[in-house]
């Protein structure tokens, strides 16, 4: 057997090992096929040049996948370096260090390795193309998260809208677009981007809970509750759309049920103090002021520099008689500053 074909061999080793998860043993076949295709004879090399560079490429992209899974970066980093300096027309090594880099927050490193990528896709003929299609369309889409990571926000907006000209069923980059959208308060594009989102899945959580603090900004608090309890429905255990059907609730006065939602997110999440204050207030509004107290004093437990608090409850005191404790918090706020 020929050391090109023994290098093989353990390339293939190596990818069957790291696709069962074994990263450890991936990494020693990887390093064994390296040091083979080092090797091979320059003969054999001339005359499979194009197949042998991106055989031996394609090795260290893998190790560097092995290593990113163990966490280890640095070298994931450099294995993908290797392998684009092997074969620089390859895709794969960019593609995988430009999404560690975003991952890794290095934004300007990740956004310059996506431009390479779409310039050399954007070089290919229409079948290779084809071929590396959903590569292609998350290059944009990358590349557009990580400008929306910087507030780039006219380039993210233009790489995700070619994302979904690329593939209209791009689920991820209507629904990014939306996010955009949203920050910018461009609520109408915002809401058609989530719809688009949900139109391709029905069961998109996290679009409906979006498309609900939109039409909470909009004052449209019935839409938002529709929208809060669709999410809660995919996601019995979605914090976030309960507590905020439980404003949605208070805002339409519908007490009972605000305090039904609050009380679920303490259920869920006991560090989540502002639901707590939330509940307290709704409390305050229907007269159960000893419930009142005792939220607004779990609150102010976990915020003691919070000033209106301990207004709030000064207030409850004194509606119940107590006129010292109602002075004692006026006193601790107008202490803090208030």
């Amino acid at each position: 057997m020929s050391k090109l074909d023994e290098a093989l061999n353990c390339l293939n080793l190596g990818v069957s090992d790291l696709v069962e998860g074994s990263y450890d043993k991936s990494i020693i076949s990887f390093t064994k096929s390296i040091k083979l295709f080092d090797k091979v004879d320059s003969n054999t090399i001339s005359r499979q040049l194009d197949a042998y560079r991106n055989a031996y490429a394609s090795v260290y992209t893998n190790r560097g996948n092995a290593y990113r899974m163990l966490k280890d970066y640095k070298q994931a980093i450099s294995d993908y370096t290797e392998s684009i300096t092997i074969y620089p027309n390859d895709t794969n090594g960019c593609i995988n260090r430009a999404n560690l880099y975003y991952e890794l927050h290095e934004y300007d490193k990740s956004i310059a390795d996506f431009n390479r990528c779409i310039e050399m896709f954007e070089k290919m003929d229409t079948d290779l193309l084809n071929k590396h299609l959903v590569s292609y369309t998350n290059a944009y889409n990358n590349r557009g998260g990580a400008y929306q990571m910087l507030k780039e926000y006219e380039k993210a907006i233009s790489d995700y809208s070619k994302a979904i000209t690329i593939d209209q069923k791009n689920i991820k980059a209507y629904y990014n677009r939306g996010d955009i959208y949203r920050e910018l308060s461009d609520y109408e594009k915002a809401i058609i981007d989530y719809s688009k989102a949900i139109e391709i899945d029905i069961d998109f959580a996290k679009a409906y809970y979006k498309r609900g603090c939109i039409y909470t900004s909009l004052n449209d608090y019935e839409q938002a509750i529709v929208d809060y309890s669709k999410a809660i429905e995919i996601d019995l255990n979605y914090v976030k759309a309960y507590y905020n059907r439980g404003d949605a609730y208070f805002n339409e006065s519908d007490y009972e049920s605000a305090v039904l939602d609050y009380s679920k997110v303490i259920e869920l999440d006991q560090s989540n103090t502002l639901a707590y204050y939330s509940r307290a207030n709704v409390y305050s509004l229907i007269n159960e002021y000893e419930k009142a107290i005792v939220d607004y004093s779990k609150f102010i437990d976990a915020h003691p520099d919070f000033v209106e608090p301990y207004y709030d409850r000064s207030n409850i005191y004194h509606e119940l008689g107590d006129l010292e404790k109602s002075e004692q918090d006026i006193k601790k706020a107008q202490e803090l500053g208030g």
